[in-house]
């Protein structure tokens, strides 16, 4: 990458260390805010004596609340990053685009609390149709609020599949369309992220809304399936807390480290169905023979149907391997 002498001199100077300064104190002010401020004190309190149905409360009566700070905090900061391009968003992360329609800007995520500003345009949806996308309904497994900031008159489908979990038999469920509504600015919407998920018809203008996830309920995993028969599709991993882990292991494997690898203590295994199968599989395959008792117990007690299967496949696997090498 070449850097010019401008952005040269930039990096050598103050200047990273004083925007970054900056950037925290926009984002404590921001958390400052007294609805801002409560939210995350309720949340905090909630999530320690383990209260979900609080969290969701306290989400509620944030949105009841006028949020039209949020939005002017967004034109604000987008703007004053506009005009000086090495100035920082105080956005966690300063500015994510998903590779969707929507446009995302997170703000928050602390405290069970996660808070983004996306905005969708019928230009975008029109995109997307061309290129033959939009042909899957995606379940996130969270529970999502969402309150229109700018939108007029704008539907939506909210979609229903069977409500699943960690244990849930993925293949046999199905997605149907439930019904159809119009939204717009200062409306608000419940999703259930286990059983609900919506998507957007037409917005003439660009709209504009906030969603405030409680990541309490967040399941760690994500479904998707195919918008015309109803069919599922496939799995989505989404608890980092788990990918990190499945990184670990598979790091501990690769250097060798099998024994390491068994003694990694419960809390580093357990987790999502695709985190408990992803230690079995690593071990397995750091050291076959040794791994019969743990693909066994697997097999008979794990929770997910679809572990259970693997484990009891695996286990035919290396017997036949035994068979044939005594053969």
């Amino acid at each position: 990458m070449r850097i010019d002498a401008a952005y040269s001199e930039f990096l050598s100077s103050d200047g990273p260390l004083r925007y970054l300064v900056q950037k925290l104190d926009e984002m404590k002010a921001f958390r400052a805010v007294p609805p801002v401020a409560e939210l995350l004190a309720q949340a905090a309190s909630m999530a320690s004596a383990d209260d979900q149905d609080g969290i969701d409360a306290a989400i509620r009566t944030f949105i009841a609340q006028d949020t039209g700070f949020v939005l002017e905090a967004i034109k604000r900061w987008i703007r004053e990053a506009a005009e000086d391009d090495k100035r920082l968003p105080p956005f966690r992360d300063a500015i994510e685009y998903d590779e969707g329609l929507f446009h995302n800007v997170n703000i928050i995520k602390r405290d069970g609390i996660g808070l983004t500003v996306s905005s969708i345009s019928d230009r975008e949806l029109a995109v997307s149709r061309a290129r033959g996308e939009g042909t899957r309904v995606v379940f996130s497994g969270q529970r999502v609020f969402f309150k229109f900031l700018k939108a007029d008159d704008i539907a939506l489908t909210i979609w229903e599949c069977d409500p699943f979990d960690d244990a849930s038999e993925f293949a046999t469920l199905r997605c149907r369309s439930a019904r159809e509504i119009r939204v717009s600015a200062g409306d608000t919407l419940e999703i259930d992220g286990s059983r609900q998920s919506l998507s957007f018809g037409n917005c003439e203008q660009v709209a504009v809304f906030l969603q405030v996830e409680n990541l309490t309920r967040d399941l760690g995993t994500s479904i998707a399936f195919d918008r015309d028969s109803g069919d599922f599709r496939e799995t989505y991993p989404t608890n980092r807390t788990a990918l990190r882990r499945m990184v670990m292991c598979s790091a501990l494997k690769h250097l060798g480290a099998h024994a390491r690898l068994r003694q990694l203590p419960a809390a580093a295994r357990e987790g999502p169905f695709y985190l408990r199968w992803h230690f079995v599989r690593e071990t397995v395959a750091a050291a076959p023979d040794a791994s019969i008792d743990l693909l066994t117990a697997v097999a008979e007690r794990d929770a997910s149907p679809t572990v259970r299967r693997a484990a009891k496949a695996t286990l035919k696997v290396l017997a036949n391997r035994r068979t044939q090498h005594v053969a």
